[in-house]
């Protein structure tokens, strides 16, 4: 009879230091950001080709960010698009660009901050243009050294859209 006792009150004592080890350990990690807030930028093109729709919110579900920022920079020589659109306490933000005339270079970059002070921030070159098959192509690339992946990437609407979770870079003091 002691003995369950004494194994009991270890089970208990065991599941006490278990719960106190999953509420402390953030605190000591320097509280990593939920897997909610990790933002996932979005770039699709509308079926009529003229239109580049530009998304960014929360990859997994709806989450309040603190505060976010989406610009959008026209590279080329056959038009001009810069807009910059900034909120606070929003759950995500997109924009329509104007790609007519085409072939278009669009830079895009994104930051947004969770309410923890962690940010979110990457930079995209998107390309539009017709491929030798007459197809639309949107061609992605890095210029950021951190986030480069090997070439470039290319999606065909619009059957194909392009998705990019934006990479945690830090927090802010």
């Amino acid at each position: 009879m002691e003995r369950e006792t004494w194994i009991r009150a270890g089970m208990v004592l065991t599941v006490l230091v278990l719960l106190g080890l999953v509420l402390i350990t953030p605190g000591l990690l320097g509280r990593s950001p939920e897997l909610i807030a990790y933002p996932i930028l979005i770039v699709g093109l509308t079926r009529d080709n003229s239109t580049l729709v530009v998304d960014v919110g929360g990859g997994v579900g709806a989450y309040m960010y603190e505060n976010a920022t989406l610009e959008v920079l026209r590279l080329d020589a056959n038009g001009t698009f810069n807009e910059t659109i900034m909120e606070n306490d929003t759950y995500g933000m997109h924009m329509r660009v104007p790609v007519n005339p085409e072939p278009s270079t669009f830079s895009l970059h994104t930051l947004f901050v969770d309410r923890q002070s962690n940010y979110f921030e990457t930079n995209v070159t998107v390309r539009v243009f017709r491929d030798d098959d007459e197809r639309m192509v949107l061609a992605f690339a890095f210029p950021d050294p951190q986030d480069q992946t090997p070439g470039e990437t290319r999606k065909y609407p619009p059957a194909e859209d392009f998705r990019w979770v934006l990479p945690l870079r830090g927090r802010l003091a």
